[in-house]
């Protein structure tokens, strides 16, 4: 696939020491409260980042559709235009080339997805494109949401990454994590922005680090592949899906001891855990801050945080960059997950495809005495089609053992194509396909004999 970089705007590295601590704190800090400060609203509790895009969703109404169907078109039409456009004056705006000089397979996969968005608009083609368990909840429940998290999150998450506070925490828990995943402490805050915010957010933040040269290739691969899970008030929607919301904080905690217990074996284990150290564009090494025998933690945050923040841009560059960065994640990214999760979603409700394909699974868990196995089976598989997968299979089931395993599975499985897969693939990581599908495996092994014995135990 091909690597997208934001075209580095002039004045990108501003500021003085002298200017560094307020540098530091004042953007940390309002991006540390948008994405993960709980608040309660209506009773309920959230993040202001899950308020703004709700504000995002109310402010577009009912145009959210024909955006979300515009950027479908503009970004296949790009791709499919670009081999004559480039020979043109065009072809010399390196933005452009960025934007639609794009790999043949993506360019196949915009094409596709804005072909299934077309016929559901217009009410055209096959039935089973469109059908409310295909189609059209994966227009209405994945791509609109994915539109307003990317449009949001493209403005928001410099703040959490370019000025210091990564930086600051890092240097505070360096020591444990190194210790259990072999990773700087840094990825900390990654991992809670994925927890309170989306996994497509916690990837986007790893991958935009590993561009700045912070993470090596295995470093920023083996962060995405163990911390961006889903985000919390997703992970009571699955449970509410499923049917176990009466169960969420036994399930919640046994789905976070099967989320580490499967990141440190990630770290150690895998494809991802061979990905060379090797910084992005031979960037780096940028090292967790040295904290002195006796000396102060917090201090040596700070200092980081500092130096961070004087490389920090200045809010018409991060402005500029922001937008190039949204307009790329919404004109190549919506269209592919259409495409995705809509052939993903027809192969499973609409096909008996996994229906064989889970049979050696089905015969494993029946004879381990698994309920429903023959049921619960096409569970533990679909879900590297989409996150929703493995709740939705647990609707049909009787067994409450067995809705709180697949919901389990549906947070801590982590790797699906419909979105997670298609951000991966399309980032700058040596990451392929097959990689994906082996650390799907290894995190599915791990983690399913942990959510049984919640289960049993708790359920």
């Amino acid at each position: 696939m091909r690597t997208t970089e934001v075209p580095a705007p002039a004045g990108a590295q501003a500021g003085t020491p002298r200017a560094a601590l307020p540098r530091f704190v004042l953007p940390s800090a309002f991006g540390a409260a948008v994405f993960l400060a709980p608040i309660r609203v209506d009773g309920a509790w959230t993040i202001p980042f899950s308020l703004i895009t709700d504000a995002l969703a109310a402010l577009f109404g009912d145009a959210l559709a024909p955006l979300l169907l515009g950027c479908m078109l503009l970004g296949a039409g790009g791709a499919l235009l670009w081999p004559l456009l480039r020979r043109t004056a065009l072809g010399r705006v390196r933005g452009l080339e960025l934007l639609f000089g794009v790999h043949w397979l993506w360019g196949a996969l915009r094409v596709l997805g804005a072909l299934y968005a077309v016929g559901l608009a217009l009410g055209v083609g096959p039935e089973v494109l469109r059908a409310p368990d295909t189609g059209e909840t994966v227009f209405r429940d994945i791509c609109m949401p994915v539109l307003l998290v990317y449009l949001a999150s493209a403005y928001l998450m410099g703040l959490l990454t370019d000025y210091g506070l990564m930086e600051f925490v890092g240097t505070l828990v360096q020591r444990p994590f190194r210790w259990l995943f072999r990773l700087p402490g840094r990825a900390a805050v990654d991992a809670l922005a994925s927890f309170v915010s989306s996994s497509g957010v916690g990837v986007l933040i790893t991958t935009r680090q590993y561009e700045q040269g912070i993470y090596t290739a295995r470093e920023a691969a083996v962060i995405c592949c163990s911390f961006s899970v889903v985000s919390l008030p997703f992970a009571l929607l699955i449970t509410r899906v499923a049917g176990v919301e009466a169960s969420f904080l036994a399930w919640y905690g046994t789905v976070a001891l099967a989320c580490v217990l499967a990141a440190a074996v990630v770290a150690r284990v895998g494809p991802v855990a061979r990905k060379p150290e090797r910084f992005h564009q031979g960037a780096g090494p940028v090292p967790d801050a040295p904290v002195e025998a006796g000396g102060s933690a917090f201090r040596a945050g700070v200092d980081a945080a500092r130096r961070r923040a004087v490389r920090g841009m200045a809010p018409g560059p991060y402005l500029a960059a922001a937008t190039f960065r949204a307009v790329d994640l919404l004109l190549g990214l919506l269209a592919p997950i259409m495409a995705i999760a809509t052939t993903a979603s027809v192969l499973v409700f609409h096909t008996p495809v996994f229906d064989v394909l889970a049979r050696p699974v089905a015969l494993g868990l029946g004879l381990l005495g698994f309920p429903e196995a023959e049921a619960a089976g096409k569970g533990f598989i679909v879900g590297a089609l989409d996150q929703f997968m493995p709740a939705l299979v647990a609707q049909g089931l009787e067994s409450q053992v067995a809705r709180f395993v697949l919901a389990g599975l549906s947070v801590s499985q982590l790797i699906y194509f419909s979105e997670y897969g298609m951000l991966m693939l399309r980032s700058p990581l040596p990451v392929t396909v097959l990689d994906l599908l082996l650390t799907f495996l290894l995190r599915t092994l791990v983690v399913a004999p942990v959510l049984v014995a919640g289960a049993l135990l708790l359920a």
